[in-house]
């Protein structure tokens, strides 16, 4: 693991094989959070992914992001006021008709 560690160029990879190393040191997992700048959850991820697949279960950890805050029904219509409104009309100009350039 340690190799690994040196060879890893991406960041997020070598977090992942980091935890892992410590872990497997004895370190608990509230430290090894601590250490990694990350939450005990997102360590507890990490390591059960080890578990699981071995090294492959660290390069496959996807993040889905935050919740959406916009229906679908929602998100069509912003995509379409942003499509065919003039920025003016919404807010995202000054108006500007009154000066004089």
């Amino acid at each position: 693991m340690e190799v690994m560690m040196k060879q890893e160029k991406n960041r997020r990879i070598f977090e992942r094989y980091q935890t892992i190393y410590l872990y497997l040191k004895g370190i608990n997992v509230r430290q090894v959070s601590e250490i990694i700048g990350r939450t005990e959850r997102t360590a507890y991820k990490y390591i059960r992914a080890y578990r699981e697949a071995g090294v492959a279960g660290l390069q496959r950890i996807y993040y889905t992001g935050a919740p959406e805050r916009l229906t679908k029904k929602q998100q069509e219509k912003l995509k379409q006021t942003i499509v065919t409104s003039v920025r003016r009309e919404v807010g995202l100009l000054p108006n500007t008709a009154g000066l004089c350039l």
